[in-house]
């Protein structure tokens, strides 16, 4: 086993450019030989700690820009003491006008109901005596 070529094919692996040929080549060295797959398995698990290390420390990072106020994440730890009030006075105006249109399409589908429901109906039938004109028939 080159042990040069070796890290060539791995160090492409691990940046993504390994090419068909170079990826069947790799394939070939780690069937054919338990050094390269120790070594093969030694980067991989280095490369995977190394990425799983940045992720934690950019999560740390943006957690800490965000506790302080500067991050794009504001929560309520991030919230200044006075503007908590301020925002619930704009927040109650709105939730007054939304009661408001609330209440009135619920008024005025009521009165809209009672009005189809009163003009809908079918007049009652008229009950009226047959008369001798109304009959088809005659019973002598």
């Amino acid at each position: 086993m080159n042990v040069e070529r070796m890290d060539e094919l791995i160090d492409a692996w691990r940046d993504g450019t390994l090419t068909d040929e170079a990826a069947a080549e790799l394939n070939q060295l780690l069937r054919d030989s338990v050094e390269a797959r120790r070594r093969f398995r030694a980067e991989s698990q280095l490369h995977g700690l190394l990425h799983q290390a940045v992720t934690a420390a950019a999560v740390e990072e943006a957690a800490a820009e965000n506790a302080a106020g500067r991050g794009a994440w504001p929560t309520s730890a991030a919230t200044p003491r006075g503007a908590e009030k301020s925002r619930w006075r704009k927040a109650r105006g709105t939730s007054r006008r939304l009661l408001l249109a609330g209440t009135s399409a619920l008024v005025l589908a009521a009165v809209s109901a009672f009005l189809w429901y009163s003009f809908s109906r079918p007049p009652e039938p008229r009950k009226t005596e047959p008369t001798e004109s109304m009959a088809w028939w005659s019973p002598n």
